[in-house]
């Protein structure tokens, strides 16, 4: 008997844009689009073309929504880590300033 081995291969993975690119198409687009609703309202095209254009328009204003959440929680999160850093930091700065305290108070003393 011969088993066939089988290789699973991975699907690739998703390249996701940032937010920062997703901001740029959208607000590209956005401008695009509104630059064809004002024409079709100089030449007095049918409003059915203006419905669908809104609604790209909308759909946009919403990927624009979660880019501006995405960037704001990513803030957030820099935030928490910068503060989680930081306890360290001020504890060994309050040490520091302890033993100087200390070292003044010594240095004092003998001299007296």
């Amino acid at each position: 008997m011969v088993m066939e081995e089988r290789k699973q291969v991975a699907p690739p993975p998703k390249v996701e844009k940032s937010p920062y690119d997703m901001l740029k198409e959208s607000k590209t687009s956005v401008e695009e689009i509104v630059a064809k609703i004002l024409a079709i309202k100089k030449e007095n095209k049918p409003k059915s073309k203006l419905r669908e254009l809104i609604n790209q328009t909308f759909l946009h204003f919403v990927t624009l929504r979660q880019a501006n959440r995405t960037i704001l929680l990513e803030g957030d999160i820099v935030k928490a880590e910068t503060e989680k850093a930081k306890v360290p930091v001020d504890f060994t700065t309050l040490q520091f300033h302890n033993l100087m305290y200390e070292k003044s108070h010594y240095v004092k003393a003998i001299k007296a």
